[in-house]
Formats: C-alpha cells, structure tokens, sequence
C-alpha cells in the first residue's frame, strides 16, 4: 500500500523474543503424567475463551473500521480547508499512533492476566511432577521433553487466542479497493488521452494520491492498526515464551497488566 518508504516499528519493554515450543513427536510417558498433563491443558483452553472474549471486548471498543476511516478523511479535508493541515509525521505520531495505543494497552491487560493465571497453572503442574511419584523420570532428559511439551502446547493455546482477527484483513482490502477507485478516476483522463498502459498509470495515481492528504493521513491511520493487532500477538508470543521458561527455572515472572508502547516512524 505504499509504504515503502517509511519504517515503523513497534517496540514493549517485555522479555525477549519467544523461542517457540519444541517441535517432533515426545517421548512416551508414564500413566502418572496424565492427570497433571490434562489439568493443565483443561486450564489452558479455558484461559483461551477467556483471553478470545477480553480481547474481542477490547477490539469492540477500540478497534478501526470503515466509517473511523472515512471520518478521518472528512476531517482532514475540513483541516486543510481552514489550513490547519497536520503534516504526515505529525498525525501519525499525535493521532494515530495514540489511538491504535488505546487498543493495544487494553488488550495488554487481558494478555497479562491471562498469562498470570496459565503461569500459576504451570506452576502447579510442574510442583505436581516434581513433588510426586515420577519425580525421577520429570527431571530426566525424556521427562524433561514431554513436560516442555505439554507446556508447550497449552503455551499455543495463549498465542491461538491472539491471533489477529480476519475484520483488520478486510478493512485493508476496502480501503485498497477504495484508493483503486480514486486512482482510477484520476488517471481516467491521461488513460483516454494518450492510452497509456491502465496498471502503470493507475499505480503511478496510488502512489501520488498517498503522498497527498487526506489519503497519506488514512493510510497511516489503518497502518497503525495493523501494527497493533500484529503486536497484541506478539505479546501473547512472549507470554508463551515466559511459560516455557518456567519448566527450566526460567521466567517465573509475574507480568505487570501494562507494557509502555512507543511506535516511531522514521524518514
């Protein structure tokens, strides 16, 4: 969508980047194991639900849609009517930037909780195993790989709920079905006059109409949406990644409900 030549970046103060589960079939385990194991993964499918809900709650709130976008055009005509245009680099970083933070830090809220409550679980199944009747084979190296496993897989159920939802994908595809139709038009007459080549020219009419307001200002608007849905799934990642700490004395932290956001664009 022309965005090329600007770079945005979405940064949390939050632990490193997830490391993801171990992948290949485990090790057999023994009968024992499988109390603990679906205790585990039954508290990980509730958490699911859960974090599902809190976030489409947070995306019904906060989230962009068609009519957001359409206003935003209409109101940045009337600004530059009355010539109190923001440039690009201001908008993006006093409007848009700000209200896609809106919705990531609500969700952050529910990511946090939700990663608390599945860590406390974790904790538990780990305490179960290595406090109880195969305590032996849970520190073994075979053991080791079915409980990394198993975490693992209740981990992923964490980062399934996060996934972005299909609506931001549609709302990507209108708005470039919307600026295709602009450029169309604006390309309609040299298309007539001269019968140059119709993608060339209507390309050329998309590149010139978002490095002009009101649709530079859209495109940046949608574009930190999109940022955000895609961070609200990385923090999830990093919630798993924190989960499968745990099984080797690593994390153990206790996540705090909200991270710092900053986006900046450069250039």
């Amino acid at each position: 969508m022309g965005r090329d030549n600007w770079i945005r970046t979405l940064t949390y103060l939050t632990n490193p980047p997830p490391s993801g589960p171990p992948s290949g079939p485990p090790p057999i385990a023994p009968p024992a194991f499988g109390a603990p194991r679906d205790h585990l993964l039954a508290e990980a499918r509730a958490g699911r639900k859960r974090l599902r809900a809190g976030l489409n709650q947070a995306r019904t709130l906060h989230d962009l849609g068609k009519r957001e976008l359409v206003r935003t055009q209409r109101d940045i005509r009337r600004l530059q009517r009355v010539g109190a245009l923001p440039d690009p680099t201001e908008f993006w970083q006093r409007s848009a930037i700000p209200r896609a933070a809106v919705m990531v830090e609500a969700a952050m809220v529910v990511v946090a909780e939700e990663g608390n409550l599945l860590g406390r679980a974790v904790d538990e199944f780990m305490a179960d195993l290595t406090n109880g009747p195969i305590a032996d084979w849970a520190v073994a190296s075979a053991g080791k790989t079915v409980v990394r496993a198993a975490v693992g897989t209740a981990a992923a159920e964490l980062v399934a709920a996060a996934e972005a939802p299909a609506s931001i994908d549609a709302l990507g595809a209108w708005w470039q079905q919307r600026l295709r139709r602009a450029a169309t038009r604006r390309a309609l007459p040299r298309l007539i006059r001269v019968g140059a080549d119709t993608d060339l020219e209507i390309g050329r009419a998309e590149m010139a109409l978002l490095d002009r307001p009101p649709w530079c200002h859209g495109d940046r608007l949608l574009s930190a949406f999109e940022i955000a849905h895609g961070e609200i799934r990385t923090q999830a990642a990093v919630v798993a990644d924190d989960l499968l700490g745990r099984t080797t004395g690593r994390g153990n932290k206790l996540l705090s409900p909200r991270s710092r956001v900053t986006i900046e664009l450069r250039g």
